[in-house]
C-alpha cells in the first residue's frame, strides 16, 4: 500500500525494487531502513521510491515519533548528528 508522508519503514526480510529519476534501478534486500526520508531531508523531497519485490517482513514507524524521542533523548548536536546520518545512508543506496 502506499505509505504516508510520515512512515518510515525497516525492512526485516525480502527486497524492494528502488527508484529514482537519472538512477539505474537496483535491487535493495534486507535489513534496511526506508521510507519517507523527506521528512528529515533539509529540501523535503524524496529521494527514491520503493516496490516491492515479492513478500515482505517490515517493521513500520513515524518519523515524528522517532524524531521527537531522539530529541527528548538526545542533546541538539547529537540529533542533528543522528538525521543527518540517516540522510547518508539513504543518498549512499544511490552512490555505492
Amino acid at each position: 500500500g502506499q505509505a504516508s508522508n510520515d512512515e518510515g519503514l525497516v525492512l526485516l526480510d525480502g527486497d524492494v525494487s528502488v527508484q529514482k529519476d537519472g538512477v539505474p534501478e537496483f535491487i535493495a534486500a534486507a535489513p534496511d531502513v526506508m521510507g519517507e526520508i523527506a521528512h528529515i531531508s533539509p529540501t523535503k523531497q524524496r529521494s527514491a521510491t520503493i516496490v516491492a519485490v515479492g513478500e515482505l517482513k517490515i517493521l513500520r514507524f513515524n518519523w515524528s515519533a522517532l524524531l521527537a524521542a531522539a530529541q527528548q533523548s538526545l542533546g541538539a548536536e547529537e540529533v542533528q548528528q543522528f538525521t543527518s546520518a540517516l540522510q547518508e545512508y539513504a543518498w549512499n543506496h544511490f552512490t555505492e
